[in-house]
């Protein structure tokens, strides 16, 4: 028969791996495998040839994301020049390229709400021509090429046209919002 606080063992062993797998820590893993012995051993002994065979496939899956995570940060390294490796989380940091789009995305809007935006703008320009590329929003290209239409009518095509490119790129709209 084995003691009464093996239950509190088996316990605070899997409970702390969970807790430092939700932390990003590879060595985590580890300390799921040491859990998993402690359930090889608890099966042993118990004749719970379940937990056993269980413990056994469990700790083989533990050991394998062990050594993915640990090589995680040397994946990372990998990445493109454009994107920047955050070392802290092992993961991939803030893509560049993407913040600078972001940032033309808000100085188009802000030109638009203040009523400063002009048809020469190249922003405007190369965001109707990358919706005309996706297929988003033709009416609403018509209508911001269609010169006769009157201005305010055009600024508001051209903030739709905008908001569905942000969207399409998965950022919120929100930017391109006109006074009325």
């Amino acid at each position: 028969m084995i003691a009464w606080y093996w239950s509190w063992i088996l316990m605070s062993v899997n409970l702390t791996a969970m807790v430092l797998v939700g932390r990003r820590l590879w060595w985590a893993w580890l300390v799921a495998v040491v859990a998993e012995c402690l359930w090889l051993v608890y099966g042993y002994t118990t004749q719970q040839w379940g937990f056993s065979v269980f413990a056994m496939v469990f700790g083989a899956v533990y050991l394998r994301n062990a050594y993915a995570w640990r090589d995680e940060p040397r994946r990372a390294a990998q990445i493109p020049d454009e994107k920047s490796p955050d070392h802290a989380g092992n993961k991939p940091g803030l893509d560049v390229a993407a913040i600078g789009a972001l940032v033309d995305f808000d100085a188009l809007a802000m030109a638009i709400e203040n009523r400063s935006w002009s048809d020469a703008d190249p922003r405007a320009h190369d965001i109707v021509a990358a919706a005309r590329a996706r297929g988003l929003h033709p009416v609403a290209i018509d209508i911001y090429e269609d010169h006769a239409s009157p201005r305010p009518v055009r600024e508001r095509a051209l903030a739709v046209i905008a908001g569905a490119v942000r969207r399409q790129d998965g950022h919120p709209a929100a930017s391109f919002r006109l006074a009325s």
